[in-house]
C-alpha cells in the first residue's frame, strides 16, 4: 500500500491542473528506505520512494528527482540505488551515534 500511495501522489501531482498542487508529501509506513534492488532489509520489502522516482521518470517525463529522507536511520538502500545516477538527488538526514 505504501508503493501505491506514493504512485497515486505521483500521478495526482502530475496530472493537476491547479497550481498550488506541484508537490506533495506522503507520510508512509514502511519507508522502504533500507530494501536495496536485489533484497528485502530492515523491515522495509520494497523501496517506496525508489519505485515513485522512477514512475515519475519513466510515466510522466521527470529529468531530475529530488528524495529528501528524514528518518532516525540512513536511507542506505536508496543511497544505494541512485549512487550513480546523477538525474536522482538523495538527501539523507539522519541520527549519527
Amino acid at each position: 500500500r505504501a508503493s501505491g500511495c506514493l504512485l497515486a501522489l505521483v500521478d495526482h501531482c502530475m496530472a493537476s491542473t491547479d497550481s498550488n498542487c506541484n508537490c506533495g508529501f506522503a507520510a508512509i509506513r514502511p519507508p522502504g528506505h533500507h530494501a536495496s534492488e536485489e533484497k528485502a532489509c530492515g523491515f522495509c520489502m520494497f523501496n517506496n520512494v525508489a519505485v515513485a522516482a522512477r514512475h515519475a521518470q519513466k510515466e510522466h517525463g521527470l529529468n531530475n528527482i529530488a528524495i529528501l529522507d528524514w528518518d532516525v536511520h540512513h536511507g542506505n538502500g536508496t543511497n544505494d540505488i541512485f549512487a550513480k545516477d546523477k538525474s536522482v538527488f538523495f538527501c539523507s538526514l539522519h541520527r549519527y551515534d
